[in-house]
């Protein structure tokens, strides 16, 4: 059953270059206990997404242009501040990108968990410092009575992190937002993160969704990904079978983009041609054509529908992309059949998620 679901989100920046389409009709729903993953390069258009849904983006100069986001049969989008206030960090909590810039500098690590407590379920101080105390711990942070005093400076990145996992967790979410919230930290840290949010999502039944531009990291994490190109998603699939068979060129070029430890030493790393088209420009067809060695004159003229897409069917026909799927990805290609026989015949990783 969905406890987030999100239809026909679009959200553009008006900026003096012009407007910027930063969310360009995004759809997707997130299940109870399920990771879905977000991914794509730096400024697909991935945090954007998230922001706009609990009205975190500054207005002006960011303008929700249409979108529903339902959520416990509310539209997030039509909810007041103060309704919103309620909602945030009780039924959806949010860990962002930066912990440094996100926690108050000012304020020690416990007030700022007593806060949330207060305000949402109104606990007098020694109640809430004592959940506070729990919180610490359930993270796996050593001495958690004893860091309640400390400011966020005196903690390593990794127990600011597991502190503002703490903080978004507090109230026992449906829904946790996740928005790249290992990109600072070294692998060791990264995986005890990971372990730590699985085995809390086991233990609560909490919804995730991760924000990231690491396929390889949500490759044992994630149970379903949806890839973002500027703005737009442009494929979805459970993680295995994405992994396995990437039916879009982009996916395709991300997974051959990360290392590998079955290539040669002096293999040269493989990267995706090009750049992202420049936001401030109309994209007529598909965004990825300009990168993309697949492309057909359809693709130059129109803008393909995410939409079912088959394992097998002609590799050749543009019609690919309509044919219907046992496993219902989806994805956004006029070429999907030729991508899938690529990916297949030469293999897109020699490593799936377990």
């Amino acid at each position: 059953m969905s406890v987030l679901e999100v239809r026909n989100l679009r959200v553009r920046f008006d900026t003096p270059r012009g407007s910027v389409q930063a969310v360009d009709s995004i759809s997707f729903e997130l299940d109870a206990g399920e990771t879905l993953a977000l991914v794509g390069e730096s400024g697909s258009g991935k945090s954007a997404t998230a922001l706009a849904l609990l009205s975190l983006l500054p207005r002006p100069p960011a303008v929700v242009e249409t979108g529903e986001a339902w959520f416990g049969g509310r539209d997030l989008l039509t909810l007041s501040s103060r309704e919103l206030q309620v909602i945030r960090g009780r039924e959806i909590g949010y860990v962002f990108q930066d912990p440094t810039s996100s926690l108050h500098p000012l304020m020690t690590i416990g007030a700022q968990l007593c806060e949330v407590l207060a305000i949402h379920e109104h606990l007098p101080r020694q109640q809430a410092r004592q959940r506070a105390v729990a919180a610490l711990a359930e993270v796996c942070i050593p001495e958690p009575e004893a860091r309640l005093s400390a400011f966020p400076h005196e903690l390593s990145g990794g127990m600011r992190q597991r502190a503002m996992i703490a903080m978004a967790l507090l109230c026992r979410p449906k829904v946790l937002i996740a928005d790249e919230p290992t990109t600072a930290l070294d692998v060791t840290v990264q995986a005890q993160i990971l372990d730590l949010l699985r085995e809390l999502q086991q233990r609560h039944g909490t919804a995730i969704l991760w924000i990231t531009h690491d396929l390889a990291l949500v490759a044992g994490f994630a149970d379903r990904v949806s890839v973002m190109y500027a703005g737009s998603i442009v494929e979805s699939a459970a993680t295995r079978e994405l992994f396995a068979r990437p039916a879009h060129p982009y996916t395709l070029g991300l997974l051959r983009s990360i290392p590998s430890l079955t290539s040669p030493t002096d293999a040269p790393l493989e990267s995706i041609a090009g750049s992202p088209p420049d936001p401030t420009q109309t994209i007529r067809g598909c965004a990825f054509h300009p990168r993309c060695a697949f492309r057909a004159p359809m693709c130059i003229a129109t803008r393909p529908a995410l939409s079912p897409v088959s394992r097998g069917g002609d590799p050749q026909s543009a019609a690919a992309s309509t044919l219907v799927t046992l496993s219902g990805r989806r994805v956004a290609c006029f070429e999907a059949g030729r991508v899938l026989a690529a990916s297949a015949s030469q293999g897109a990783r020699t490593w799936a998620p377990t």
